[in-house]
């Protein structure tokens, strides 16, 4: 089974949770259970937002520090008072931060602007209405919805609680989960090693992650024997608690001693997923057993901790009533490079630095599952798809970042780098018809040019051109049987093969050019990156598992500058200049710069 399909999987058969109510104080990170609606305004009264007098804004109107204007200190608003009253035209009203505004007032001079003499204030600058006056339900308004359901509750959420009046709120339990470690060769930690053996280290790892994601374990049963009997007898004990997950490590591959399947079996487990093509990671059982979620991990630490965070780890946040379960996949650029295609999916991990994206990311000297080094380096897990080929320096790739929390409810898998073979960087041009896609990349071009990069363009007609027109001279030579036709004259050259080439082909031989930069228009499916041409009041049709990179549209993009999927970077079709910026430094693009 691919990883997607066990992703979808595995989440579908996650049952609902019931509720329970919990005290303010033990609140903090639980997971809502239902929206929070404010029963009132928060906050309920106007407050004044900085140290000052509270004054009608007209009868400071016009003065400055050469002529101030004077009025008289009739009041005071003090906070966790209600003022009765308030200032009266000419009059200002002492009042500190937060402290609730006095009705007439409807401004606040801060202090600073001041100058006190005796029973009056000197105002020297003006201040309009509202001005450092925080209004009712500045922050909620009554009826809003302040929290929504699945909102993990962290000290933030817990003070929204708070300011809305309540003392108890309705979070999900969190989830229980059993372990149970197989394997002869382990021994616990603390023990003597004998030879032969090795201490149980993921079953330490998983006690902590599942911790880390808000489980709490139930039972933990380490270096359980190679054994059908003594493994069903741990497994049952451990159902004894009541568990939502059980997760076993080792016995689930297809060597002499990898007993969980027929365990499972056995014990009338019905099976929800199998072995996933994904190395390391790809061992794997789900399935359900009463009540329970039962999974079974490789024993060996990096294919255990894979399948984990891929797969389990979303599992265990779904349970605990969490919306968002997959950690955000973000841009890298490979440093080290990595040998070997990916005949299934391929998951490296890897460090990543610095602070922007893309994010320089180090694949470690080993990726062997068994190595724990690798691990205590990493911050990210790099996905390559099923087909992609070996990563070389400077390639580019998608990375779930293991060290940033949760924003996606779904898992995908990022197509492949596009800089394969070492040739130069490519990227699609791709939109509906009648965009602008041509329009954009000969603006693309000519302002390459005047840089000095060196650029090719393809374009993908569909429907044929001209030079295949059968009464051409260059189509009846094709025709003759000519394994290639070059049609050449003042223009320039045509070389003509039958059938479409692969695009990747095509790149090789625009990159045996000189050439910096390739532009391709069309290949919304291809495995380049691409830019997404849109037109007036379309949405991205991409998202940056399938290659998008950032989009151009004619009218400004979202709040922020960011596509509402993926965080990609939008650019106003007549912004060339910012686009191509973009383009030369995401792509790596070497510079050669000319003066213009």
């Amino acid at each position: 089974m691919e990883p997607l399909d066990a992703f979808r999987h595995l989440l579908a058969a996650v049952p609902s949770r019931p509720r329970e109510t919990v005290a303010l104080d033990d609140a903090c990170g639980r997971v809502l259970a239902g929206d929070l609606i404010a029963p009132h305004d928060v906050p309920p009264f106007s407050r004044a937002a900085m140290d000052g007098y509270a004054v009608r804004a007209q009868d400071v109107a016009g003065c400055s520090p050469e002529h101030p204007l004077s009025l008289r200190v009739t009041g005071r608003s003090a906070m966790g008072d209600l003022p009765t009253g308030g200032p009266g035209a000419g009059e200002a009203w002492e009042i500190a931060t937060g402290a609730p505004m006095p009705s007439g007032a409807d401004a606040v001079v801060p202090v600073e602007w001041t100058r006190r003499a005796g029973g009056a204030v000197l105002v020297r600058r003006p201040a309009n209405a509202g001005r450092n006056v925080g209004p009712a339900g500045e922050d909620l308004r009554r009826g809003q919805v302040a929290l929504r359901a699945g909102t993990p509750l962290r000290a933030q959420e817990v003070a929204i609680v708070a300011a809305l009046g309540l003392d108890r709120v309705e979070v999900i339990p969190p989830p229980r989960v059993a372990l149970v470690s197989t394997g002869d060769e382990l021994v616990p930690p603390g023990a003597p090693l004998r030879p032969g053996t090795i201490y149980n280290s993921t079953l330490a790892a998983l006690i902590a992650e599942v911790r880390h994601a808000g489980g709490r374990v139930t039972s933990a049963v380490g270096c359980v024997p190679d054994d059908e009997v003594a493994i069903a007898r741990a497994i049952e004990d451990g159902l004894r608690e009541a568990p939502d997950v059980l997760l076993t490590t080792g016995g689930v591959s297809v060597g002499t001693p990898d007993l969980l399947p027929e365990v499972w079996r056995r014990l009338g487990a019905e099976k929800i997923v199998g072995r996933i093509g994904m190395k390391p990671g790809g061992p794997f059982f789900a399935g359900r057993l009463g009540s329970a979620l039962v999974i079974s991990l490789s024993g060996s630490p990096a294919a255990c901790l894979t399948a984990y965070h891929l797969l389990v780890r979303p599992c265990l946040l779904r349970l605990a009533g969490r919306r968002a379960v997959v950690r955000p996949l973000v841009p890298v650029v490979v440093v080290d490079g990595y040998p070997k295609p990916a005949d299934v999916t391929r998951v490296l991990w890897a460090r990543l630095e610095g602070h922007s994206a893309p994010f320089p990311a180090s694949l470690r000297a080993t990726q062997r599952p068994g190595v724990l080094s690798t691990l205590a380096l990493a911050n990210g897990i790099i996905i390559l798809p099923r087909g992609s080929g070996p990563l070389a320096r400077g390639d580019r790739a998608w990375a779930l970042r293991t060290d940033w929390p949760e924003e996606g409810e779904t898992l995908e898998i990022p197509q492949a780098s596009p800089a394969a073979g070492g040739g130069p960087p490519a990227v699609s041009i791709v939109g509906h018809a009648e965009v602008g896609k041509t329009t954009l990349v000969e603006g693309l071009l000519r302002h390459l040019a005047a840089r000095g990069v060196r650029a090719a363009a393809v374009k993908h007609a569909s429907h044929g051109f001209d030079a295949q027109v059968p009464q051409k001279d260059s189509a009846r030579l094709r025709r003759a049987g000519a394994e290639g036709v070059a049609v050449v004259g003042p223009g320039g050259l045509l070389w003509m093969e039958e059938g479409e080439p692969a695009l990747a082909d095509l790149l090789a031989f625009l990159g045996s050019r000189p050439c910096d930069l390739i532009l391709v228009e069309g290949y919304k499916e291809g495995p380049l990156p691409k830019v997404e041409v849109l037109g007036a009041g379309d949405a991205p049709a991409l998202t940056p598992a399938r290659g998008l990179i950032a989009v151009v549209a004619r009218e400004a993009g979202p709040a922020g500058g960011a596509a509402p999927t993926g965080g990609v970077p939008w650019f106003r079709a007549d912004d060339l200049e910012g686009l191509l910026v973009f383009l030369l430094t995401h792509l790596r693009v070497p510079s050669r710069t000319v003066s213009r």
